[in-house]
Protein backbone atom coordinates (compact mmCIF):
# COMPACT_ATOMS: atom_id res chain seq x y z
CA UNK A 1 0.00 0.00 0.00
CA UNK A 2 2.69 2.64 0.98
CA UNK A 3 4.47 1.81 -2.06
CA UNK A 4 1.39 2.46 -4.12
CA UNK A 5 0.99 6.07 -2.67
CA UNK A 6 5.00 6.00 -2.85
CA UNK A 7 4.67 5.43 -6.94
CA UNK A 8 1.71 7.76 -7.30
CA UNK A 9 3.40 11.27 -5.67
CA UNK A 10 6.19 10.30 -7.30
CA UNK A 11 4.56 10.16 -10.80
CA UNK A 12 2.50 13.05 -10.14
CA UNK A 13 5.47 15.15 -9.07
CA UNK A 14 6.60 14.42 -12.68
CA UNK A 15 3.65 15.21 -14.94
CA UNK A 16 3.85 18.87 -12.47
CA UNK A 17 6.77 19.41 -13.46
CA UNK A 18 6.14 18.39 -17.00
CA UNK A 19 3.36 20.72 -16.71
CA UNK A 20 5.27 23.69 -15.27
CA UNK A 21 8.07 23.27 -18.11
CA UNK A 22 5.83 23.26 -20.81
CA UNK A 23 4.36 26.70 -19.64
CA UNK A 24 7.44 28.49 -19.50
CA UNK A 25 8.02 30.44 -22.59
CA UNK A 26 11.16 30.41 -24.79
CA UNK A 27 12.32 34.09 -24.01
CA UNK A 28 13.67 33.98 -27.04
CA UNK A 29 10.36 33.53 -28.38
CA UNK A 30 8.56 36.25 -26.38
CA UNK A 31 11.51 38.49 -28.19
CA UNK A 32 10.83 37.22 -31.80
CA UNK A 33 14.23 36.66 -31.88
CA UNK A 34 16.90 33.68 -32.22
CA UNK A 35 20.54 32.88 -30.56
CA UNK A 36 21.70 31.94 -27.36
CA UNK A 37 23.01 32.39 -23.61
CA UNK A 38 25.89 30.57 -22.67
CA UNK A 39 27.04 30.71 -18.85
CA UNK A 40 30.30 29.81 -16.77
CA UNK A 41 30.77 29.20 -13.31
CA UNK A 42 34.07 29.64 -11.80
CA UNK A 43 33.74 27.96 -8.77
CA UNK A 44 31.99 25.01 -10.29
CA UNK A 45 34.57 25.15 -13.55
CA UNK A 46 30.56 24.42 -15.50
CA UNK A 47 29.50 25.57 -18.63
CA UNK A 48 25.58 25.72 -19.33
CA UNK A 49 24.38 26.79 -22.77
CA UNK A 50 20.80 27.35 -23.85
CA UNK A 51 22.26 26.29 -27.58
CA UNK A 52 25.67 24.96 -27.34
CA UNK A 53 25.78 24.62 -31.35
CA UNK A 54 25.38 28.68 -31.44
CA UNK A 55 27.61 29.09 -28.97
CA UNK A 56 30.54 28.42 -31.51
CA UNK A 57 29.05 30.44 -34.18
CA UNK A 58 30.64 33.66 -35.48
CA UNK A 59 29.66 36.58 -35.86
CA UNK A 60 30.45 40.39 -35.39
CA UNK A 61 30.92 41.42 -31.77
CA UNK A 62 29.97 44.99 -32.41
CA UNK A 63 30.77 46.88 -29.19
CA UNK A 64 31.86 44.14 -26.89
CA UNK A 65 35.10 44.47 -28.79
CA UNK A 66 35.11 47.99 -26.93
CA UNK A 67 36.83 45.80 -23.81
CA UNK A 68 39.46 44.96 -25.63
CA UNK A 69 40.00 47.63 -27.89
CA UNK A 70 40.20 49.85 -24.83
CA UNK A 71 42.38 47.61 -23.18
CA UNK A 72 44.84 48.01 -26.68
CA UNK A 73 44.43 51.43 -26.53
CA UNK A 74 45.33 52.50 -23.14
CA UNK A 75 48.32 49.80 -23.06
CA UNK A 76 49.84 51.62 -25.71
CA UNK A 77 48.92 55.17 -24.62
CA UNK A 78 46.68 55.94 -27.12
CA UNK A 79 44.44 57.25 -24.71
CA UNK A 80 44.48 58.14 -21.34
CA UNK A 81 41.54 57.44 -18.78
CA UNK A 82 40.75 61.06 -18.11
CA UNK A 83 40.93 62.34 -21.69
CA UNK A 84 38.25 64.26 -23.65
CA UNK A 85 37.30 63.38 -27.54
CA UNK A 86 36.58 66.87 -29.69
CA UNK A 87 33.60 66.46 -31.32
CA UNK A 88 33.61 66.50 -35.06
CA UNK A 89 30.24 68.79 -35.19
CA UNK A 90 28.99 65.81 -37.58
CA UNK A 91 25.09 64.89 -36.15
CA UNK A 92 24.94 61.23 -35.33
CA UNK A 93 22.50 58.53 -34.47
CA UNK A 94 22.27 59.02 -31.06
CA UNK A 95 22.13 62.52 -29.04
CA UNK A 96 24.97 61.08 -26.68
CA UNK A 97 27.30 60.76 -29.38
CA UNK A 98 26.74 64.63 -30.61
CA UNK A 99 29.23 66.05 -28.04
CA UNK A 100 32.33 66.31 -26.60
CA UNK A 101 32.85 63.15 -24.85
CA UNK A 102 35.22 61.68 -22.03
CA UNK A 103 36.93 58.53 -23.09
CA UNK A 104 34.88 56.79 -19.87
CA UNK A 105 31.28 58.00 -21.84
CA UNK A 106 32.73 56.81 -24.96
CA UNK A 107 33.13 53.24 -23.52
CA UNK A 108 29.77 53.44 -21.94
CA UNK A 109 27.45 54.95 -24.19
CA UNK A 110 29.42 53.34 -27.33
CA UNK A 111 30.24 56.14 -28.85
CA UNK A 112 31.94 55.32 -32.41
CA UNK A 113 33.20 57.85 -33.59
CA UNK A 114 35.99 58.15 -30.37
CA UNK A 115 37.20 54.52 -31.13
CA UNK A 116 36.64 54.73 -34.82
CA UNK A 117 39.43 58.06 -33.66
CA UNK A 118 41.39 55.53 -32.00
CA UNK A 119 41.45 53.05 -34.29
CA UNK A 120 43.46 55.34 -36.91
CA UNK A 121 46.34 55.44 -34.14
CA UNK A 122 46.44 51.69 -33.85
CA UNK A 123 47.48 49.17 -37.36
CA UNK A 124 45.78 46.23 -38.46
CA UNK A 125 48.89 44.37 -37.80
CA UNK A 126 49.23 45.38 -33.53
CA UNK A 127 45.14 44.27 -33.33
CA UNK A 128 45.94 41.36 -35.20
CA UNK A 129 49.12 40.70 -32.29
CA UNK A 130 47.23 41.27 -29.41
CA UNK A 131 44.61 39.31 -30.19
CA UNK A 132 46.57 36.39 -31.22
CA UNK A 133 48.21 36.86 -27.63
CA UNK A 134 45.07 36.67 -25.97
CA UNK A 135 43.65 33.94 -28.07
CA UNK A 136 41.37 36.42 -29.10
CA UNK A 137 41.18 36.14 -33.06
CA UNK A 138 38.14 34.58 -33.57
CA UNK A 139 37.99 33.76 -37.41
CA UNK A 140 41.15 36.24 -37.99
CA UNK A 141 38.97 38.07 -40.64
CA UNK A 142 39.86 41.75 -39.96
CA UNK A 143 40.16 43.91 -42.73
CA UNK A 144 40.73 47.77 -41.21
CA UNK A 145 39.32 49.88 -43.57
CA UNK A 146 38.70 53.62 -43.97
CA UNK A 147 37.05 53.90 -40.66
CA UNK A 148 38.59 51.17 -38.97
CA UNK A 149 35.27 49.70 -37.33
CA UNK A 150 35.99 46.30 -38.33
CA UNK A 151 33.84 45.28 -35.03
CA UNK A 152 31.01 46.74 -36.48
CA UNK A 153 30.97 45.69 -40.24
CA UNK A 154 32.85 43.44 -42.19
CA UNK A 155 33.60 39.80 -42.07
CA UNK A 156 35.32 39.90 -38.56
CA UNK A 157 33.70 36.83 -36.13
CA UNK A 158 33.44 36.12 -32.40
CA UNK A 159 31.46 33.05 -30.31
CA UNK A 160 29.83 33.61 -27.42
CA UNK A 161 32.24 30.72 -25.83
CA UNK A 162 35.20 32.85 -26.92
CA UNK A 163 33.62 35.85 -25.59
CA UNK A 164 33.29 34.28 -22.09
CA UNK A 165 36.99 32.80 -22.52
CA UNK A 166 38.31 36.17 -22.77
CA UNK A 167 36.36 37.62 -20.02
CA UNK A 168 37.26 34.63 -17.64
CA UNK A 169 41.24 36.15 -18.46
CA UNK A 170 39.87 39.53 -18.04
CA UNK A 171 38.73 38.53 -15.05
CA UNK A 172 41.87 36.78 -13.79
CA UNK A 173 44.24 39.65 -14.90
CA UNK A 174 45.38 37.11 -17.26
CA UNK A 175 45.61 39.58 -20.78
CA UNK A 176 48.46 40.38 -22.02
CA UNK A 177 48.04 43.88 -20.85
CA UNK A 178 49.31 45.63 -17.59
CA UNK A 179 47.67 45.60 -14.90
CA UNK A 180 46.54 49.17 -14.27
CA UNK A 181 44.68 49.12 -17.92
CA UNK A 182 42.91 46.04 -16.94
CA UNK A 183 41.80 47.80 -13.57
CA UNK A 184 40.82 50.63 -15.64
CA UNK A 185 38.77 48.61 -18.42
CA UNK A 186 37.35 46.81 -15.47
CA UNK A 187 36.14 49.90 -14.04
CA UNK A 188 34.63 50.96 -16.77
CA UNK A 189 32.62 47.80 -17.11
CA UNK A 190 31.47 47.89 -13.46
CA UNK A 191 27.96 48.35 -12.63
CA UNK A 192 27.25 47.48 -9.24
CA UNK A 193 28.07 43.79 -9.05
CA UNK A 194 27.67 43.56 -12.78
CA UNK A 195 30.51 43.96 -15.42
CA UNK A 196 29.65 44.33 -18.96
CA UNK A 197 29.46 45.69 -22.08
CA UNK A 198 26.53 45.63 -24.47
CA UNK A 199 26.64 45.73 -28.28
CA UNK A 200 24.53 45.87 -32.03
CA UNK A 201 25.11 45.74 -35.55
CA UNK A 202 23.65 44.39 -38.44
CA UNK A 203 25.09 41.94 -41.11
CA UNK A 204 23.93 41.41 -44.65
CA UNK A 205 20.66 39.93 -43.07
CA UNK A 206 20.05 39.95 -39.20
CA UNK A 207 20.18 42.65 -36.47
CA UNK A 208 22.87 41.14 -34.06
CA UNK A 209 22.60 42.25 -30.53
CA UNK A 210 24.62 41.07 -27.87
CA UNK A 211 25.65 41.54 -23.58
CA UNK A 212 28.80 39.68 -22.30
CA UNK A 213 30.31 39.97 -18.69
CA UNK A 214 30.19 38.48 -15.71
CA UNK A 215 28.25 39.05 -12.22
CA UNK A 216 30.35 38.58 -9.09
CA UNK A 217 28.07 36.97 -6.28
CA UNK A 218 29.26 36.25 -2.32
CA UNK A 219 30.44 32.57 -3.66
CA UNK A 220 30.89 32.60 -7.13
CA UNK A 221 31.40 34.08 -9.89
CA UNK A 222 29.66 33.89 -13.38
CA UNK A 223 30.31 34.95 -16.66
CA UNK A 224 27.83 35.52 -19.67
CA UNK A 225 26.99 35.94 -23.28
CA UNK A 226 23.43 36.19 -25.01
CA UNK A 227 23.40 37.00 -28.60
CA UNK A 228 20.16 37.62 -30.24
CA UNK A 229 19.50 37.74 -33.96
CA UNK A 230 16.72 38.99 -35.89
CA UNK A 231 15.71 39.34 -39.41
CA UNK A 232 16.78 43.18 -40.61
CA UNK A 233 13.52 43.34 -42.24
CA UNK A 234 11.36 42.70 -39.05
CA UNK A 235 10.61 45.27 -36.45
CA UNK A 236 13.35 46.68 -33.92
CA UNK A 237 10.65 46.27 -31.32
CA UNK A 238 12.08 45.48 -27.78
CA UNK A 239 15.01 43.72 -29.40
CA UNK A 240 17.68 46.06 -27.50
CA UNK A 241 16.36 45.56 -24.02
CA UNK A 242 15.96 42.01 -24.77
CA UNK A 243 19.84 41.37 -24.66
CA UNK A 244 19.51 42.12 -20.74
CA UNK A 245 16.45 40.78 -19.84
CA UNK A 246 17.13 37.08 -21.37
CA UNK A 247 20.18 37.06 -20.22
CA UNK A 248 18.87 37.36 -16.37
CA UNK A 249 16.25 35.17 -17.17
CA UNK A 250 19.14 32.17 -17.15
CA UNK A 251 21.31 34.09 -14.49
CA UNK A 252 18.91 34.01 -12.00
CA UNK A 253 18.67 30.07 -12.58
CA UNK A 254 21.79 29.16 -12.53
Amino acid sequence: MRLAILLSLIVFAFSSNEANASKEVDPFLQCESTGSTTLYSLKKDEWFYTNEADSKIRTLPASTFKIFHSLIALDKAEVSIDEVFEWDGVERQFSKWNKDTKFADAFRNSTIWVYEELSQKISTSTYIQYLKWADYLGNGDIHHGENGNFWVYGKWGLSPKEQIEMLIKLNGNELPFSTSSIQNVKNLMKDGDVYGKTGWTNDEKNQIGWWIGYVERSDDTVFFATRLMKEKDKELGNFLECRKSITNTFLEKF
